[in-house]
């Protein structure tokens, strides 16, 4: 759950935001999002501090450190940069600050588009309408 939905302030869209930029982080990580935490108080108390999940973290050996500890995984070490950084600008504590879901696709595209490991993204369902995005 986001900053927001914790301390009771105006909820928008920016909660599904945050959501998913913790789901992408567990899938780049591997890692399930506050493993060892059974309490949700405790997670609460946790995300209305400013903390995070164990991070995607490029060049980071598993037990290093950084914010995810011995949880990180060794393929973390090929953690594209520009994912991680989406996952940051994702949970984001300013709701405000984060990206519409508009940008995060374009952002997720633009990385497929350009990676060396994949080819270009598939025709979105914009394309395949003959919309524009």
């Amino acid at each position: 759950m986001s900053p927001e939905q914790w301390e009771s302030s105006e909820l928008t869209v920016k909660v599904d935001v945050y959501a998913f930029g913790v789901l992408l982080n567990e899938l780049i990580v591997g890692v399930a999002p506050w493993k060892g935490l059974a309490s949700p108080m405790a997670i609460g108390f946790r995300v209305c501090k400013g903390e995070r999940p164990v991070t995607a973290q490029p060049g980071v050996e598993e037990g290093e450190g950084g914010s995810g500890g011995s949880g990180i995984r060794e393929a973390l070490v090929e953690a594209p940069p520009e994912l991680c950084a989406l996952v940051e600008r994702c949970w984001a504590p300013d709701a405000p600050s984060r990206p519409t879901m508009l940008e995060v696709r374009r952002a997720i595209e633009g990385w497929l588009a350009t990676s060396p490991r994949r080819g270009p993204p598939a025709a979105s369902t914009y394309q395949a309408e003959g919309k524009s995005p």
